[in-house]
């Protein structure tokens, strides 16, 4: 398994960064932003790069990183980054909670984030770049589209 860089610093970056390495047991090598958002050398005793430094540090056949934005501006942000990020060729992680419930035949997608006590009935699918907070019942045969939060 390749090494996890979260883009993002802010609450919904330090919620992944929690389950991927607590749930998921991953290894989280750096928070990165872009350079203007550098605030900290550190989040959660991980190091914060720009995201200049990380394009030279972490190229695309040594990580894999999940875009940890928020639903600012309808999601378009973190559409936009995951696009940006997806056109450099690097491979976006996902994560589905061990408490999480999910059909047998469940594919998820990139970028999707699918936290604790999530029930995702037979026949769901769930696009790329989605975020489903916890404690949500997605019914069968439900579509749900890419780059959207629920909660």
């Amino acid at each position: 398994m390749r090494d996890l860089v979260i883009f993002g610093t802010g609450q919904i970056a330090e919620v992944a960064h929690y389950y991927f390495t607590q749930d998921a047991g991953r290894s989280v090598k750096a928070f990165v932003v872009d350079a203007e958002f550098v605030t900290s050398d550190t989040v959660l005793g991980v190091p914060v790069v720009s995201f200049d430094t990380f394009l030279k540090d972490f190229p695309p056949e040594t990580c894999e990183i999940f875009v940890a934005m928020s639903f600012k501006k309808m999601n378009k942000l973190r559409m936009q980054k995951v696009a940006e990020i997806e056109e450099l060729g690097y491979t976006l992680a996902s994560f589905v909670h061990t408490r999480a419930t999910v059909w047998v035949g469940f594919k998820v997608q990139p970028n999707t984030f699918i936290m604790e006590n999530n029930v995702i009935q037979p026949f769901v699918t769930i696009g790329k770049n989605v975020i489903v907070w916890s404690g949500n019942h997605v019914g069968h045969h439900t579509h749900i589209s890419d780059h959207c939060f629920i909660s």
